[in-house]
């Protein structure tokens, strides 16, 4: 008592500390950055080696396995997967989880093992470049596409220019060049002309790098002055090129590269072909750094590129699309219309059973909490985004639970004639330590969820995060500013004052309520059968709807891509009117009215994972328009063209790939299998391929492990070898040079550094025959024709050879349809069919990754935490009422609130996700609330003398108001998250179902259940001679 007592002495300190978190709360909360989900790091790293002109094979042997054995002692390490392509390699590490400090000082082990063995790679390894993952570098902040009817280095210009001022904006990390190519320099030498001088190949580029130089040579002084001297031989341009000299010619005069080469300027070898619309067009991808403010960078993006198309043409078009923050903007604007209604709901509600100024004191306590809560997460640095906001949501209906239960205390001596400031310490001392108790428990519920491992993990930790600091600046609120305001601003009431409505309805509930639990006390062996036997129900529905479970249900983005996949060897241009087919489906089945545009790039594939750049490659992005602007669905959109995209004939796969918003976990289904020879992996995917696609509701089923390119080997014969002056490696660079180009020098235009590239003109290099003919330097003096010192033959290669964890390993992949199978029915029949194959393939394992794999490391992880909540709540209980027992009957709501949640899950049809798990667990700390407050009050009745079934039933007449209060205002806070009456949320609707019916079904069979199980227990007791300590005193149970 003399807590409150002082509290109330000082009531000027505390509405000062309450209006300091209201002021410091509202200021973070306008300067906090706003996104759609908080930014993480997945703690992966992927390394990429460029290796020009090797096969992925060598790639393989002679970087991907070096590069693998130097790491794979470092500690941390969760999974390598190596990837070996044509002329580079890439190794994906994915790191445990960890602190971001210590993934970094791992990340510099990679980075220091793999310098350690850079000499013991090929001497054509050209860099090694390491790529740190997370949310901000996922997925483009947004694409600018700039196209017009201009020659092509003036578009180059003017995109060169648009990215340098979208670049200079503050928050901007990279803003990557789509379709554009940098000018060069061919130098296309006559194989003819140049052998009829006896020169071979490389004296051409040993020509232009000798020449093509500026060196110092000193300093002269002349009398006061000196001057720096240099020899000049830097040439400003193409056609002083021409004009360098090979060597002097036998006529007296001198050989120069005119005479044996065309040089002409041009632009490099296209990597990608990119439109919009159909309109040839150059692209930027933007990318943001990860502590910047998303909506405020996309604006100020967007005003740069309105001020650069200013400059330009009004025939040139500067287009934005892929708007990131359209999903981030709508994700917010449904929590936050959700939380408006729902305060509303849990207002209403206070006004309903609370007197009007009773019902504002509560009221208040929600804006200290939220202003608590933006106050903390500013500090610790989070963000404002869907996940955080959804967590307010959440406990918008728990945090005036201590309001309620202390201000119906209060009022309740305040209507037996108590003062307001005596009522409040009476009051409080009696209700303080249960109002503590249940808040800790909610806590000990969420808090152990934000040790969630895995990018799941790390994806939610924020609710927990947010859950716990609202409720425990709530208690701050309830403990120290609310007595302050009643005892200061609360007003008697006379006995015949007209109560609120809902204490009316309520008063007329109470009679039939209080017969009910009578009866169902003198049944109680009866109602504890019943409660025995609702959660073994309860747990083979929610063991059911495992079969049919979803990782992650993600928020529609209104985006999708349609993934190209040709034949290995099909070049640029053909792969460009390949993707023009795809391009015309999409443009004549979404109608102008869907979409916002539609950006097709040949030569480049971004999966949810990695961007594969490669001439056989394609996508076609469609940015749609918001979803409440159009008819149709994305599902419905992209079934509308599945039939015809997959009608398109001479391809390896064609997939689509709906963007939704949440960690990337993989495909729906994926499974690897690994083993030591390719030719069986591929055997076994092709299988799987095939027999999977047979499925009902199994669709773009494809494997990684692919036919490669036509390899034209070429082999020095051992008995004419010494004939030649290049070893194996110097005639691989000599017939590169002479096929690809060497880049022999430079030379600036301006500040553009523009290449100069020495290759055989293109007549002479179009067929085998040309090959063979290339004339190599001898050792002896002189050069020999390829084809009298080496055997060529043609050899199938592959595209890829794909490891995992150190192995080869293929990958197999696919999605789900509506309406088919489930991704555990696919797994088991995936698992069963392996079975039946291992017996021919001995020595080859599977390993399931994706989606499923995902889903039962969280589940597992969520039953650790979920055993960790259970053990904190019944340590907590155990201190407030100072027995063993008796905790046990309060957590015995839990199985009772799963329930409800199963019941949930039946109804509604919802899948069980990682987020309706998450809601069984914070479910855990939500539900043993009203049991807490309902057994004290029993306790408090029988110490002061009254009969079990009296303290019983005398408790449950008291505590019924507020344990219905509390439980109407946590449902009514979650009501328009659950029935979308702000907008409907795919990730947040489960879970605030979840709850909802939990919680619901609990309060309803608390109210009856508990007290006859704690009879029942009392009987036990009494038979064993158990009991309890409290205060001193010896009671029973």
């Amino acid at each position: 008592m003399g807590f409150f007592r002082r509290v109330i002495e000082n009531t000027v300190l505390t509405n000062m500390l309450a209006l300091i978190v209201l002021i410091m709360g509202a200021l973070a909360f306008i300067r906090m950055p706003r996104e759609a989900y908080p930014n993480i790091s997945f703690n992966w790293v992927y390394i990429f080696a460029l290796y020009p002109g090797a096969t992925p094979e060598e790639i393989e042997r002679k970087v991907i396995r070096e590069i693998e054995e130097a790491i794979e002692g470092i500690e941390g390490i969760s999974t390598i997967t190596s990837l070996a392509t044509e002329n580079a390699g890439q190794v994906s590490l994915r790191f445990e989880t960890m602190s971001r400090d210590d993934y970094k000082r791992r990340l510099q082990d990679v980075q220091r093992e793999i310098d350690s063995i850079r000499d013991q790679l090929p001497e054509g390894v050209e860099a090694i470049d390491y790529f740190d993952l997370d949310t901000s570098t996922f997925e483009p902040l947004v694409h600018i596409t700039l196209a017009g009817d201009y020659p092509e280095a003036q578009l180059k210009r003017w995109v060169d220019d648009l990215r340098e001022e979208v670049l200079d904006v503050d928050g901007i990390s990279d803003a990557s060049l789509i379709g554009t190519r940098d000018r060069q320099v061919f130098v296309d030498v006559d194989a003819a002309a140049l052998r009829a001088t006896g020169l071979p190949l490389t004296a051409v580029v040993d020509a232009l790098r000798a020449h093509n130089l500026d060196l110092p040579a000193g300093n002269y002084p002349v009398g006061d002055v000196e001057f720096m001297v240099k020899t000049k031989g830097e040439v400003d341009s193409a056609a002083e090129l021409e004009e360098i000299i090979l060597r002097p010619s036998a006529t007296g005069g001198h050989l120069r590269i005119r005479d044996v080469a065309d040089v002409r300027a041009g632009f490099e070898a296209a990597i990608t072909h990119s439109r919009v619309d159909g309109t040839p067009a150059f692209a930027l991808f933007v990318t943001r750094r990860a502590s910047a403010n998303t909506l405020d960078l996309l604006d100020r993006v967007r005003k740069v590129s309105e001020r650069v198309e200013e400059r330009l043409p009004a025939d040139v078009e500067v287009r934005l699309s892929g708007d990131s923050t359209l999903g981030i903007r709508d994700i917010l604007r449904t929590l936050y219309r959700n939380a408006g209604f729902g305060l509303i709901l849990v207002i209403i509600t206070l006004l309903l059973f609370l007197e009007s100024r009773n019902a504002l004191f509560a009221a208040v306590g929600i804006a200290v909490s939220f202003m608590g809560t933006f106050l903390f997460l500013d500090l610790v640095g989070e963000t404002l985004n869907g996940n955080s906001l959804f967590g307010l949501v959440l406990v918008l209906g728990m945090i005036v639970d201590d309001a309620i239960v202390i201000i119906e205390n209060v009022f309740r001596h305040v209507q037996h004639g108590s003062p307001p400031r005596r009522a409040v310490i009476k009051g409080m001392s009696e209700v303080a330590m249960p109002v503590v108790s249940s808040s800790a428990t909610t806590i000990a519920g969420f808090l152990p969820l934000m040790l969630l491992p895995g990018i799941i993990g790390e994806f939610l930790k924020v609710v927990p995060l947010v859950v716990s600091v609202a409720l425990a600046v709530s208690l701050f609120e309830a403990l120290i500013v609310l007595p302050a305001h009643v005892a200061d601003w609360g007003r008697s009431v006379a006995t015949d004052d007209r109560p609120p409505l809902g204490s009316r309805l309520l008063d007329r509930i109470r009679p039939a309520y209080t017969r009910a639990l009578a009866l169902s006390f003198d049944h109680r062996i009866i109602v504890g059968a019943f409660a025995t036997i609702l959660p073994v129900l309860s747990i083979l529905v929610i063991g059911m709807k495992l079969a049919d479970a979803d990782l992650f249900a993600g928020e529609e983005r209104g985006q999708f891509f349609v993934q190209v996949w040709a034949p290995e060897g099909t070049t640029l241009e053909a792969m460009d009117r390949k993707m023009r087919r795809f391009e015309e489906i999409v443009l004549e089945s979404v109608p102008p009215e869907e979409r916002n545009a539609v950006l097709t790039t040949a030569g480049l594939v971004r999966t949810e994972t990695d961007w594969i750049w490669k001439p056989a490659v394609g996508e076609v992005f469609v940015d749609l328009i918001p979803r409440k602007e159009r008819a149709r669905t994305t599902r419905q959109i992209t079934d509308s063209i599945r039939a015809e995209i997959a009608s398109v004939s001479g391809l390896q796969a064609v997939k689509i790939w709906e963007v939704t918003d949440g960690p990337p976990a993989g495909a729906p289904i994926e499974f690897k299998i690994k083993g030591p020879y390719l030719e069986d992996l591929e055997v076994l995917a092709t299988r799987f391929q095939e027999e999977l696609g047979a499925l009902p509701g199994v669709v773009d089923v494809d494997h990684n492990l692919k036919p490669g390119k036509q390899v034209l080997e070429i082999r020095l014969r051992p008995d004419v070898a010494g004939m030649v002056a290049l070893d194996n490696a110097g005639l691989a660079t000599f017939v590169r040079t002479a096929l690809d180009g060497e880049t022999a020098t430079s030379y600036l235009d301006g500040d553009e550094k523009i290449d100069v590239v020495v290759r055989l003109d293109e007549k002479f290099r179009r067929d085998v025959t040309d090959i063979l003919s290339l004339r190599v330097p001898a050792r002896m003096g002189g050069e020999v024709a390829l084809s009298d010192i080496a055997d060529v033959r043609v050899a199938e290669g592959l595209s890829t050879v794909p490891r995992f964890d150190g192995e080869r390993a293929v990958t197999i992949t696919g999605n789900l349809a509506e309406g088919g199978m489930s991704g555990g029915d696919v797994s088991r029949w995936v698992e069963r069919r392996f079975e039946e194959l291992s017996a021919s393939f001995p020595g080859y394992r599977i390993d399931f990754g994706g989606e499923m794999k995902e889903f039962e490391k969280a589940l597992s992880g969520i039953g650790r935490l979920g055993l960790l909540g259970l053990l904190l709540i019944y340590m907590i209980l155990g201190a407030q009422f100072r027995s063993f027992i008796q905790p046990l009957i309060i957590l015995y709501t839990i199985p009772i609130g799963l329930a409800g949640a199963a019941l949930s899950l039946t109804v509604s049809g919802d899948a069980l996700t990682i987020t309706t798990l998450y809601g069984f667990v914070a479910l855990a700390g939500v539900v043993v609330n009203d049991s807490l407050v309902l057994i004290e009050f029993i306790n408090m009745a029988r110490e002061k003398g009254m009969a079990l079934r009296e303290a019983v039933l005398d408790a449950g007449r008291t505590r019924l108001r507020p344990i219905c209060l509390t439980t109407v205002t946590t449902v009514f806070g979650l009501t328009p998250m659950m029935l979308g009456i702000g907008g409907h949320s795919p990730v947040w609707g489960p879970l605030a179902r979840t709850i909802v019916w939990g919680l619901t079904v609990a309060t309803v069979l608390t109210l009856i259940v508990i007290p006859c199980l704690y009879s029942l227990v009392d009987d036990v007791a009494r038979k064993l001679h158990l009991g309890r300590f409290h205060g001193g005193r010896r009671v029973e149970v």
